[in-house]
């Protein structure tokens, strides 16, 4: 829901930003009486947002859009990184839950991170997390490198939110999304600080087809199998002595159901055949301890 954009430099005063509130949510309910008691009960944006942190960035505001119409995650330089639990989960929420159907990878020209990731110089930990952006760097040199000294930082901003749009498709959640026949878009664009104005990239992935390299189709799991199956193989003796060996395999494959089927079938013969030389090693082993304690006495007389 559009609002007038008041710029306030609050600079110290925390209670400015209280009272902020409060004004903002008394002219919500004036022009809306029913609309944080509706929005309180369940969200339903149809975007999802990956942007930088920078503070002068806001997801909502620069797209204009209200509480619960937009799915906002923001960390330093717009990176999904295929190691970061917090980005994943948040994609999988908005995929598997929220049912969004867009999904905007958002970048802006003048990224700190970005300037960092181009520099030889250490700035602590942030380094790890920027160093995807070197890779981007590297595996678009030439063209980077080809390109005038002061365009080049602000190619490497949508090159980088191009990976991230790869990086996303690339996930097993989006792809099985659509898998799924679910409607599901990827887009690239990138803010001017000066201005205020997107850039549409014009990077749009819908499909697996639209995928950087088919070397990340990842392959559907089918109806059936859309659970990991877990089977625990156990094997003992008939004894019930302490011997006894675990393995636990976890298959998520997009095998059909009857050949699935028969490959635990398989591995259940090979558990049985395992039992059965297990026990005839058993029963060798009591013979070779009776003949041993046969030929002891035998000495000791």
């Amino acid at each position: 829901m559009p609002e007038n954009l008041v710029i306030n430099w609050i600079g110290e005063n925390l209670q400015r930003l209280l009272d902020n509130n409060k004004a903002w949510a008394k002219s919500i309910t004036e022009t809306e009486p029913e609309f944080f008691t509706t929005t309180a009960k369940a969200q339903h944006p149809k975007i999802a947002w990956f942007g930088c942190s920078d503070s002068r960035v806001p997801a909502e505001t620069v797209v204009q859009l209200g509480p619960g119409e937009i799915f906002v995650h923001r960390n330093i330089a717009n990176q999904l990184n295929h190691a970061d639990l917090n980005s994943l989960s948040v994609l999988q929420y908005a995929v598997d839950h929220l049912k969004v159907e867009h999904i905007i990878v958002c970048g802006h020209y003048g990224c700190g991170g970005v300037l960092a990731a181009m520099s030889n110089d250490q700035h602590g930990l942030v380094d790890h997390w920027l160093r995807n952006i070197k890779d981007v760097y590297k595996n678009n040199k030439s063209t980077i490198e080809s390109s005038a000294p002061e365009k080049r930082s602000n190619l490497l901003v949508e090159l980088n939110v191009k990976q991230q749009v790869y990086n996303i498709a690339a996930t097993n959640i989006v792809q099985s999304a659509w898998a799924a026949g679910r409607k599901l878009e990827i887009h690239g664009w990138a803010y001017r600080l000066d201005n205020g104005i997107l850039n549409d990239l014009k990077v749009d992935i819908k499909g697996e087809k639209d995928l950087s390299d088919q070397i990340y189709k990842v392959l559907p799991v089918l109806p059936g199998n859309e659970e990991s199956k877990r089977k625990r193989l156990k094997f003992s003796d008939n004894n019930n002595d302490e011997l006894q060996a675990y393995c636990d395999f976890e298959v998520q494959v997009s095998l059909p159901d009857p050949e699935y089927e028969n490959k635990i079938n398989e591995l259940m013969h090979l558990n049985k055949q395992l039992l059965s030389e297990i026990n005839e090693l058993k029963y060798f082993n009591k013979q070779l301890l009776s003949e041993n304690e046969r030929l002891k006495k035998k000495l000791d007389s």
